[in-house]
């Protein structure tokens, strides 16, 4: 039966020649069927919509009218931005490294409030009704959260201290060492290899902004361990992913060797 229904790619040259153009005029279906070549044959719900977003020129133009008509107005009102033609320019010219990281935190920190005030809040170019809605439409909420789940609950509000886009940071509850440091995804995730490539981005541009930050206030941190437990024969007892940035500094450990190869102690040393 499911031989019958796979698609070989005869029937889909011939789908795409003779079918497609009868069903619709809308540019999507053309841009998904695009997208899912170029992605080998698969892809999340969230890139065939980015892709549309990004090669739809009517959805470019559409936005570009929005951006013109409220974003853009009230900067340069604020004298934030300049404009000169299409070009938007910062009016602060060249920002540091830590500069930008902090701006970014706090824009972050203001768009996670605006969706928690205002969850129904729409996209401007999204058009439908709440009837032609489906539980996918919410599945890469940043909001999504397990009940019980210590890094779902409201309480670790009042412990992060960063965050960046999809991910927050927290200090580690029983520290290691001194700033050691827990990386949690916004959203409840298991683990690590159930992350969105754009949770693990945000992972990596976090833990990078941390690490600056704590080598600049402790020149006696001369190392880091980086790392996730997966499973609980790993040693994971939250399931809620959470990766841990731990500084090392020289002579805290007799023999260091072996890093995190001392997950199983005998084999540390090689």
């Amino acid at each position: 039966m499911e031989n019958e229904r796979a698609m070989t790619y005869d029937k889909l040259l011939e789908f795409v020649q003779d079918c497609m153009p009868q069903l619709t005029q809308h540019i999507s279906l053309p841009l998904l069927v695009v997208e899912l070549v170029e992605s080998d044959g698969s892809a999340t719900i969230r890139q065939l919509a980015t892709a549309v977003l990004t090669k739809d020129e009517s959805q470019v133009v559409q936005y570009q009218k929005q951006l013109k008509q409220m974003p853009i107005r009230i900067l340069s009102e604020h004298h934030v931005i300049k404009r000169e033609g299409d070009l938007i320019s910062l009016n602060t010219g060249t920002l540091t490294f830590e500069q930008k990281s902090h701006i970014k935190m706090l824009c972050e920190t203001a768009l996670r409030e605006f969706k928690y005030e205002n969850p129904h809040v729409r996209h401007p170019t999204d058009n439908r009704s709440e009837r032609d809605r489906d539980d996918t439409d919410v599945a890469g909420e940043l909001t999504e959260s397990v009940p019980g789940c210590i890094f779902c609950d409201n309480k670790i509000k009042d412990k992060i201290y960063a965050e960046y886009g999809s991910v927050v940071a927290m200090k580690d509850d029983f520290p290691v060492s001194e700033h050691h440091t827990l990386i949690i995804p916004k959203r409840h995730a298991a683990d690590y290899f159930l992350l969105t490539e754009v949770e693990k981005r945000d992972a990596d541009r976090l833990i990078e902004i941390i690490r600056k930050q704590i080598t600049e206030q402790d020149p006696t941190v001369t190392g880091f361990n980086i790392g996730m437990n997966c499973g609980e024969s790993a040693g994971q007892t939250i399931f809620h992913c959470h990766m841990h940035l731990i500084p090392r500094r020289d002579g805290d450990t007799p023999s260091p060797r072996g890093g995190v190869r001392g997950v199983i102690p005998e084999k540390m040393g090689y």
